[in-house]
């Protein structure tokens, strides 16, 4: 690469046999400085393992004993783990499997249904994840996950998290094991009921990342380097209202049938002025990448390093960026809704966001939902599918992983389920009633 100064920040020329690594959350090169710091700071961790209060991280069976009463439930994206001898691996382009909290369904649960059918027709919620492809013979495990819960204060929580980096599925995992937890405890749900949502997303954020710090020593993962994107949106009961709190580039937006006009969330980077200048007064230095394309990439260094580069602002994770002004902190938006009957969330990691934009998603939603005898997961399968066609069409050989999750504001989406679904005992012997 070559260098050069530009004002405050460093501006390099990116030869074109390096472009493909623009859609790399990390980047990092051999930098002896970097190797160095990074050698004290696993030290420093090796120190912390030894001193650790094992109390503080979340077991899955105190995460699972939260969820049951007043009709509240967790469901989740499980990646695969690893076995006795081999570590666990996933073929490209492979589905996210779910897990179910509690674990017999509790109000998801109906004799003969499907689970998925009836997140879809109660709750009005429809998820769809996959693994991208790398390359070919790339069996690494996808890095995207997700989390909805419905919470016992009445309120409904969508969850999409990115991970990034090396063993980047696992800050993405304990992201979606672990915030719908926290929403469902005090103090997340006392100022849920008190009407003070963005308290509630802000400790939430912060909880999640302090119990992920915590268990990542403990569990003996490295967290200097891996991380996750977090987007968490709260539908109020009712539906008038949601609220969004994201840190990365992991996006939501609302559409309503019946208006042209979108909301959408920002994306955390430093090309934006108010994410540099955090970076900068933290003491980050801000890297701009020029491709022969004449796009710019905007990465943030640490403190005194080249090396590693990241490429969002803000992030669950990525301890060494952290006293370089990557937060963990969220920031947080309201929509009002006109007519929830005719309104939808689209969250979505940005796998999707990268090649369509905001009324292109919009489109093809609303013609989806419309569209006769979808269901509510065809849709949601459509649009990954889309994204997946649409990183073949300009990439060729490399896709994100993609996650979409699509909520009515109503509630359920009866009209969307006339198809069967496979795998439900009713749909097999006709007495599925969302047939």
């Amino acid at each position: 690469m070559v260098s050069i100064s530009q004002q405050e920040d460093r501006v390099e020329v990116v030869p074109a046999h390096v472009q493909a690594c623009r859609h790399h959350t990390h980047r990092q090169s051999v930098d002896p400085e970097f190797l160095e710091e990074l050698k004290r700071r696993r030290e420093e961790y090796k120190k912390k393992k030894a001193a650790a209060d094992q109390s503080k991280v979340l077991s899955l069976e105190q995460i699972a004993e939260v969820f049951g009463p007043e009709g509240s439930f967790a469901v989740r994206g499980e990646p695969p783990t690893d076995g006795w001898i081999f570590s666990a691996y996933e073929d490209p382009y492979t589905e996210r499997a779910w897990s179910f909290l509690p674990e017999d369904g509790g109000s998801l649960h109906q004799e003969g249904v499907c689970n998925e059918s009836t997140l879809a027709k109660t709750w009005g919620i429809a998820v769809a994840s996959c693994k991208g492809c790398k390359s070919p013979s790339d069996t690494t495990v996808g890095q995207d996950n997700f989390a909805v819960a419905q919470l016992s204060c009445g309120w409904k929580a969508l969850c999409v998290f990115d991970g990034h980096g090396h063993n980047g599925h696992w800050p993405a995992l304990r992201a979606a094991q672990t915030m719908p937890y926290f929403l469902q405890q005090a103090p997340c749900s006392d100022a849920l009921k008190c009407g003070q949502v963005a308290a509630a997303l802000t400790s939430a954020f912060r909880s999640v990342q302090e119990e992920m710090e915590a268990a990542a020593v403990v569990q003996e993962h490295d967290l200097h380097l891996c991380g996750a994107t977090g987007t968490v949106a709260l539908i109020a009961p009712g539906g008038k209202s949601v609220w969004v709190a994201t840190v990365g580039d992991s996006r939501a937006m609302l559409m309503e049938g019946d208006s042209n006009t979108v909301y959408q969330t920002s994306d955390h980077k430093v090309s934006r002025d108010d994410e540099a200048a955090r970076i900068k007064q933290a003491g980050g230095k801000v890297i701009i990448s020029e491709y022969a394309d004449g796009t710019r990439d905007y990465r943030v260094a640490p403190k005194d390093l080249s090396s590693p580069q990241i490429a969002i602002s803000r992030s669950l994770g990525d301890l060494i960026f952290k006293d370089s002004g990557v937060i963990a902190a969220p920031e947080i938006v309201e929509w009002q809704v006109k007519k929830p009957s005719d309104a939808y969330v689209l969250v979505c990691s940005d796998g999707v966001w990268e090649f369509l934009n905001a009324m292109d998603l919009r489109g093809l939603t609303l013609e989806a939902l419309r569209s006769e005898g979808a269901s509510a997961t065809e849709v949601v399968r459509g649009l990954l599918q889309r994204a997946k066609q649409t990183w073949n069409d300009m990439e060729e050989y490399y896709c994100d992983d993609i996650t979409v999750m699509l909520a009515s504001m109503s509630g359920g989406l009866p009209a969307l389920l006339r198809a069967p679904k496979e795998g439900c005992p009713g749909c097999k012997q006709g007495s599925c009633p969302t047939q």
